[in-house]
């Protein structure tokens, strides 16, 4: 009983204290190359039909307060290109690390969301579970949820995975 206890004691301690970062001070902290945006390219229809110069603004959040906002534009045959963004991120054992990625197209005077998607590790390809071929969105889809192994995904693009 005394180990429960005094275990229980010690969790308080540094329940109590991680606010104060007295905790946090005594576990290490790492840095990492971290990717938080895969490379992403593809087609983007509406009605079926190439769309040319959608602008698609991409918003990457994590540790809270960093942020990456970038936009990109469609060619005149419906195709984009958004490229890896890796940064080296610090991070503490005690701390899940969670990334927040959102690309919002704006298309003949309408917003439609893509791609909305809470990613929990730094690993390339994460987000669509292995390198996407064939990805095409089409801005007249409806935002569904697809199953991914961490983290979640609403996206109305489709795409295969590379063998």
């Amino acid at each position: 009983m005394l180990r429960i206890s005094s275990l229980l004691s010690i969790a308080a301690i540094f329940t109590i204290t991680a606010s104060t970062g007295f905790t946090m001070s005594l576990l290490k902290t790492s840095e990492s190359n971290a990717v938080l945006f895969s490379e992403m390219s593809g087609k983007i229809t509406y009605d079926g039909k190439p769309a040319e110069d959608v602008r698609l603004d991409l918003s990457v959040t994590w540790n809270e307060d960093e942020n990456i906002r970038e936009t990109f534009t469609t060619d005149e045959n419906g195709f984009f290109f958004i490229p890896k963004i890796e940064r080296k991120i610090t991070t503490h054992p005690l701390v899940q690390l969670s990334i927040s990625q959102k690309i919002t197209a704006h298309f003949n005077g309408e917003s439609y969301n893509l791609w909305v998607r809470g990613k929990l590790d730094s690993e390339e390809y994460s987000e669509t579970d292995g390198k996407p071929v064939n990805f095409r969105c089409e801005l007249t889809d409806p935002l569904i949820r697809v199953e991914v192994k961490k983290g979640l995904l609403g996206t109305p693009c489709k795409w295969e995975k590379a063998q």
